[in-house]
């Protein structure tokens, strides 16, 4: 069975692609991947997204990390692959690849999971991150995985299977993300055997495209980041072709997180959650500083919308010490107007002056 990348085949990979500069991508009229990807209202849904697409390619980005549900394609398969292959098209036209993420530990109990029902979705929880009131970050939250359920988790295995084999040599798609932030709200280790099958049932199909999924509960700072991580995000680290991870804290302890990471995994890496303006964890302190050490960057959130990214996790707390009036996630304003100018600047300028050294490079490896 085919197994991770060598390093050497991660690096001829990444060195064959520009920088990765993105964010993480809804369509600012949807709440969830459910209301993005069912067939109900979708072409009003395509409509949002070539707008909002535009707007990511004008400001320099190249790449989107965008979430896809099984359970979308339980109830409508062939709908869902077509729907897919129009949204590729429209990102592939403005220059646009996609990241695509599968599963998910960032779960709400399950007394408060919600199945997919094909229709009008919900209306947002209004003044909450994500738009829902009751979050998944609760302390005291035992999250809820539907591959719990037998049917479900035998289901997941045929969607992975699927995307694999009709999308695992497209060149519109860059990587595919098999699990989000595994370990989170409180599951700890719960995923780990369906991380490791779903590892191995993607890459039973043999894809042209690498997998990752990441570290994230960086939290406790320490001169070796690594130690303070869960056994099941070392697990997803060792199983990935290219390290990834998750980060909402200053820029210094960013440099001293991807020291660790290179000094450990010797392979590409991507940071595909970060901004947090809040915490300091800002365009002006982190972008130029994964520039420089050409980590792939998908920032949380382009246009302000349903789910309310801009929100604070921070909103429901008492935290007299940060400053609760500065948005969390988010680009754009719903009018499509910069939330902060000079970061849409700074994107520009640092976007263009990769793909100035990316065309250097090339000809030189041209001989030109």
């Amino acid at each position: 069975m085919p197994g991770q990348w060598s390093i050497e085949k991660t690096w001829q990979w990444y060195n064959g692609i520009p920088w990765l500069r993105g964010c993480n991508y809804l369509p600012s009229d949807c709440l969830d991947p459910y209301e993005e990807w069912q067939e109900y209202d979708f072409n009003e849904k395509i409509k949002t997204a070539e707008s909002e697409l535009d707007l990511a390619a004008s400001i320099g980005f190249n790449s989107l990390r965008v979430r896809l549900s099984f359970e979308v394609w339980i109830q409508e398969k062939e709908g869902l692959l077509k729907r897919i292959d129009r949204f590729l098209s429209i990102a592939e036209k403005r220059n646009i690849n996609i990241l695509f993420r599968f599963g998910q530990d960032c779960l709400v109990p399950k007394n408060e999971y919600r199945p997919f029902i094909p229709g009008k979705q919900r209306n947002p929880d209004w003044g909450y991150h994500g738009g829902i009131m009751n979050d998944p970050w609760r302390k005291d939250n035992l999250g809820y995985s539907p591959l719990e359920e037998p049917e479900n988790e035998k289901a997941f295995y045929a969607f992975l299977r699927e995307m694999a084999k009709v999308f695992g040599k497209d060149k519109r798609v860059v990587m595919w993300e098999i699990w989000n932030e595994p370990g989170n709200s409180g599951r700890k280790n719960l995923s780990a055997g369906y991380i490791k099958r779903s590892f191995e049932v993607f890459r039973e199909e043999q894809p042209v495209q690498p997998l990752t999924a990441g570290a994230w509960s960086f939290h406790q700072k320490s001169s070796n980041p690594l130690s303070s991580i869960m056994d099941i995000e070392k697990m997803v680290l060792d199983l990935s072709d290219i390290i990834n991870f998750h980060y909402y804290g200053d820029s210094a302890y960013l440099a001293v997180i991807i020291r660790c990471l290179k000094a450990k995994y010797k392979r590409p890496i991507i940071i595909t959650e970060w901004l947090h303006r809040i915490l300091n964890n800002n365009y002006s302190g982190i972008f130029p500083l994964l520039f420089s050490e050409k980590i792939g960057s998908y920032s949380y959130g382009l246009k302000a919308g349903k789910a309310q990214f801009y929100e604070p996790w921070e909103g429901l707390r008492k935290r007299p010490d940060l400053d609760l009036r500065l948005w969390q996630h988010d680009l754009f304003r719903e009018n499509g107007r910069p939330y902060d100018p000079k970061e849409i600047e700074l994107i520009n300028q640092l976007a263009q002056y990769a793909d100035e050294q990316d065309g250097f490079a090339a000809s030189n490896i041209r001989g030109e």
